[in-house]
C-alpha cells in the first residue's frame, strides 16, 4: 500500500516538473546534456560480456543487463533453497565505510579470500543526481572476469558497497554498473569496467560517477559459522511426527542456518570451503530428513484405517474420505459445482469428503476457502498444505459457497476439497480442542 501511495505521488510530482520544462521553465535546473542525460528504466536483456580494456567510459548506449533473477526462499535446506541464497543479492558487512578507510594498499598480485569495498563518488555536474527525492539510493552489480553477476541489496544511499571474492588475479576484468533504484523505474547512472592490476586501491570509472576499491583480508565469521553448526545440531535431533504441521520440519533451525550463512557470506565467498563444507552437511540432513519423513509417512498410512470409514475429528464430529479425483476428473468435478468462481483454481485433485457435525453444529463461509477448524493435507514428502472448499452437495446437485450455512448437529454434508498436491496422502484435521486426527486420502 506504502509502495502505491509513493508511486501515486511521484507520478504527480514528475506530471508538474515535465509540465513546466515543455512550458519553457526550468524547475529544478536546466535539463542536463545529452552527455549526461538519464539513461533510462533498464531493460531486461542477456547480459552482455563488457569489453574488454583499462577503464571504460562508453558514449555508446548502454547494453542493459538485468539483475540476478529472484527466487522464493523456502525454509528448507535443500540444494534448490541454497542456489536462490547464492544467486541473490551480495550480503553487506557492517561499517562498510570504516573497513574501505582502514584497508592497507596491496602491492602486488592476485587477493586471495578478500572482501573487496567500493566508494562511489559522483561526478561534478551530475553530483545532484535525483536531488530533488534526496539524492540516489544505488545499487552496484558486479562481474569478476566473466563469472556471474552480482547484485548488492536494494537501494543504498551511502553508496558504499562490499563483496567477497574468493580470487582476483592480475589481468581480470572487473566490471561495475550503478544502477539508481527510484519507485517508479530503476535508471543507470553508468557502467565501465578496469583490468586489475594486481594492486588497490583500482578505480573503475563511468559517466556520471567513480569507484574507489579496496580490499582487506576478509576475518573468519567465527560468530556466523558457530551458530551454523549450533543450528544445524539442533535440526539434526528433531524426528518427524505425523501428528505435527509439516511433520514438525525444524522450521526455524533451518531459518537460522540460513541466516547465518548469509552472514557468514558477507565475508566468505559461497564457494569457500568453511562455507560449503557447511552447506554440504546442510543438504545432507534434508536428504535424511526426506528419508525419514517418506518412512514416517508409510508407517501412519499402513496403521490408519480405510479411507471410507468414519473418523472421529473431536466435539462429535466425523469425517470420512468417499473419493479423490485428479488429473481430468479433478477438472470435470470443478464443472460439477454450480456458481464456482472463474478464479478458482484448477488444482491436480480434488478430494470428496462427508463431514458429520458435532455438539453444537458447524457453521461454513459463504465463500470458498479454509475451513474453521482447518483440514489439511500432507503429501508423500511429508510436506502440509491447505484444503480449499469449493463445493457443497445440496438437493443432489453440486453448489458453490455463496451464503453462509448452518449444519445442524448429527446432519452429514458432502463437500468438495481442492487438494493443490497430486501425491496426496493423508489428511490432517485439528480438533477445536486441541488435538489431531488423521484420514487417509488414497
Amino acid at each position: 500500500m506504502l509502495r502505491l501511495v509513493l508511486r501515486s505521488f511521484v507520478n504527480v510530482v514528475y506530471a508538474l516538473w515535465l509540465m513546466l520544462v515543455i512550458l519553457g521553465g526550468c524547475c529544478f535546473g536546466a535539463t542536463p546534456a545529452v552527455e549526461g542525460q538519464d539513461a533510462g528504466p533498464v531493460v531486461a536483456v542477456a547480459p552482455v560480456e563488457p569489453a574488454p580494456a583499462p577503464v571504460v567510459v562508453s558514449d555508446a548506449p548502454i547494453d542493459f543487463v538485468p539483475e540476478p533473477a529472484p527466487g522464493i526462499l523456502e525454509p528448507r535446506l535443500s540444494r534448490e533453497t541454497w542456489d536462490v541464497l547464492a544467486r541473490g543479492p551480495v550480503p553487506q558487512v557492517r561499517d562498510a565505510l570504516s573497513w574501505f578507510e582502514s584497508a592497507p594498499p596491496h602491492e602486488s598480485g592476485a587477493l586471495e579470500g578478500a572482501l573487496v569495498i567500493c566508494r562511489t563518488m559522483m561526478t561534478p555536474g551530475h553530483d545532484d543526481w535525483d536531488g530533488i527525492f534526496g539524492g540516489p539510493e544505488i545499487q552496484l552489480r558486479v562481474r569478476i572476469a566473466g563469472g556471474a553477476m552480482r547484485a548488492t541489496p536494494e537501494g543504498r544511499p551511502a553508496g558504499v558497497f562490499s563483496f567477497p571474492v574468493a580470487r582476483l588475479a592480475p589481468r581480470d576484468r572487473v566490471w561495475m554498473r550503478l544502477i539508481d533504484e527510484d519507485v517508479l523505474d530503476d535508471d543507470v547512472i553508468g557502467e565501465g569496467s578496469t583490468q586489475f592490476a594486481g594492486i588497490t586501491p583500482f578505480v573503475v570509472s563511468m559517466r556520471r560517477a567513480t569507484l574507489e576499491c579496496r580490499a582487506v583480508s576478509a576475518p573468519e565469521p567465527r560468530a556466523a559459522l558457530a551458530r551454523f553448526d549450533r543450528m544445524l545440531s539442533r535440526a539434526e535431533d528433531v524426528r518427524p511426527d505425523v501428528s505435527l504441521h509439516d511433520l514438525g520440519y525444524p522450521e526455524r533451525e533451518a531459518m537460522e542456518v540460513l541466516a547465518a550463512a548469509s552472514e557468514a557470506a558477507a565475508w566468505l565467498d559461497w564457494s569457500d570451503a568453511r562455507l560449503r563444507d557447511r552447506i554440504d552437511h546442510a543438504e545432507r540432513f534434508e536428504r535424511a530428513w526426506s528419508d525419514a519423513a517418506h518412512a514416517e509417512m508409510d508407517r501412519a498410512t499402513s496403521t490408519l484405517p480405510d479411507p471410507a470409514t468414519p473418523v472421529e475429528l473431536g466435539e462429535g464430529r466425523q469425517a470420512r474420505v468417499l473419493a479423490l479425483r485428479c488429473g481430468v476428473d479433478a477438472g470435470r468435478a470443478h464443472r460439477e459445482i454450480a456458481a464456482l468462481p472463474a478464479w478458482a483454481a484448477r488444482v491436480p485433485c480434488v478430494a470428496i469428503v462427508e463431514v458429520v457435525a458435532g455438539r453444537g453444529g458447524w457453521t461454513l463461509p459463504a465463500v470458498p476457502g479454509v475451513l474453521d477448524p482447518e483440514l489439511r493435507v500432507v503429501d508423500g514428502d511429508g510436506r502440509s498444505h491447505a484444503l480449499l472448499w469449493v463445493g457443497r452437495r445440496t438437493a443432489g446437485a453440486w453448489r458453490a459457497p455463496d451464503e453462509v450455512v448452518q449444519v445442524a448437529e448429527g446432519e452429514r454434508v458432502e463437500l468438495t476439497l481442492d487438494v493443490p498436491v497430486r501425491d496426496a496422502r493423508l489428511i490432517h484435521a485439528r480438533h477445536d480442542r486441541g488435538g489431531v486426527s488423521l484420514l487417509r486420502v488414497r
